[in-house]
């Protein structure tokens, strides 16, 4: 049960890293055209 606990929130963990670097790769393309 604990490990199962820890699993789920290196998932979590993963899952809002994912999310942060596809937010960030968004921005940028955002950003990119703008400026260009």
């Amino acid at each position: 049960m604990l490990f199962r606990v820890m699993f789920m929130r290196e998932y979590r963990a993963c899952y809002m890293l994912i999310i942060l670097l596809i937010h960030g790769c968004l921005q940028n393309e955002v950003s990119f055209t703008f400026c260009s």
